[in-house]
């Protein structure tokens, strides 16, 4: 598992071994779940029932995640995450 933020410079080396890598550009099938982020579906529906019945094909790369809104004030039941499958 990788975690990513966004960045406006290189990452300096570091004892943590946090290093820049940039999410490659292309097609991906998106779905949003809405709710906690303990198990999101949408990413095993991506996989195991959107894709077959798509006549898409996965590009290999990592299906990512992004937390649309994330903070200390937002509930389980509010939290907004996209799911990117990255097609060829």
């Amino acid at each position: 598992m990788d975690i990513c933020v966004s960045v406006d410079r290189p990452v300096s080396p570091n004892p943590q071994g946090v290093i820049t890598r940039v999410i490659a550009g292309g097609r991906c099938a998106v779905v949003r779940h809405v709710g906690p982020r303990e198990f999101i579906s949408a990413a095993p529906f991506l996989v195991e029932e959107w894709l077959p019945r798509s006549g898409e094909t996965w590009r290999g790369d990592y299906i990512f995640f992004h937390y649309v809104n994330v903070g200390p004030d937002v509930r389980d039941n509010e939290m907004i995450t996209d799911v990117y499958l990255p097609l060829r």
